[in-house]
């Protein structure tokens, strides 16, 4: 069962009180819609609003607008595969509590590769996918956000911009959905640009923030939240490490994969298993995305996060 540190109880007048208001103004949205209106994302949005009716509703609608525009549960594999095969975001395993756990490198992403809006997108299909793999019992996730290999450059701005956009889109359109936000070995320089999106960022988000430095292999704060079975060996867990597999969500995914095989002859692709997983790597098509993996190199031993290959990293 899940542990609610939620300080605001929301009552089923409340609830239904709300429900009403967004039938009787906007039908047309809570037809579209009316799965998401459940119980559950009512009360949520009453409790990131710390139970002003007036606040969730406005909060609500905007949500319902947003989903009208971005169809977030539209958003396939197929279309985020090249941000999913950079392994920056992937869901790994659930906590002690059975939350699903997130893990975000964001010194994976790749500068010059898609636009914010796309990298949004791919965030929002993981976030989607997450609350999908929720028990009935679990409402939030935890997110590892492991800040290895991030490093100030040219794409300052834009990082900001991204970093900006991302935790906006976490708090105005699934408010109460992040349990925790472990932060992992943060530079130095992450303070600088915290303070920069902080005042976009309401203080209840940023209660949820936490920092794991971690000792070797040992990461306190990760292993007292998280079994040792379901955390990755980066951290000094037992589960291997996430390989940038993109999952066949149905048979039309795949044929466009073989179609695209077929049509470049000097493509390799690894084989896709029914089950969504890659198959051989011998090409080194998936990549691995270990730390290890990720911050050795041998052509250049500062690791090619250190390279002189610009990265946007977050």
């Amino acid at each position: 069962m899940e542990n609610s540190e939620n300080d605001y109880a929301v009552s089923q007048e409340m609830i239904s009180q709300l429900q009403q208001r967004v039938i009787e103004s906007h039908p047309e949205l809570a037809k579209e819609q009316r799965s998401f209106l459940s119980s559950s994302t009512l009360s949520r949005y009453i409790i990131a609003r710390e139970g002003n009716i007036d606040k969730a509703f406005d909060m609500i609608v905007a949500s319902l607008n947003w989903r009208h525009e971005w169809h977030p549960e539209k958003i396939s594999a197929h279309e985020v595969r090249e941000d999913i095969s950079m392994c920056k975001m992937y869901i790994q395993g659930h906590d002690k509590v059975g939350r699903p756990v997130v893990i975000f490198k964001p010194a994976n992403d790749r500068d010059g590769v898609g636009s914010i809006l796309t990298k949004v997108r791919f965030y929002v299909w993981v976030l989607e996918r997450a609350i999908q793999s929720m028990p009935e019992d679990v409402s939030q996730m935890v997110w590892i956000v492991d800040l290895r290999g991030y490093r100030v450059g040219p794409s300052d701005l834009k990082r900001v911009k991204l970093a900006r956009a991302l935790l906006e889109t976490l708090q105005n359109q699934y408010p109460e959905r992040v349990a925790k936000l472990i932060l992992v070995k943060p530079p130095w320089y992450f303070r600088v640009l915290l303070a920069v999106v902080k005042p976009f960022v309401s203080q209840r988000t940023l209660n949820k923030l936490e920092t794991d430095n971690g000792d070797g292999s040992t990461f306190l704060v990760l292993h007292k939240l998280i079994d040792l079975s379901q955390l990755e060996t980066t951290y000094g867990g037992l589960s291997p490490p996430h390989y940038g597999e993109i999952p066949v969500e149905n048979n039309q995914i795949a044929m466009e994969h073989t179609l695209a095989a077929s049509e470049n002859e000097n493509a390799t692709f690894s084989p896709i298993s029914q089950s969504g997983v890659t198959g051989d790597n011998s090409q080194g098509l998936v990549p691995d995305c270990s730390m290890d993996a990720l911050t050795k190199d041998s052509t250049n031993p500062d690791g090619p996060f250190l390279s002189n290959t610009p990265r946007n990293l977050i």
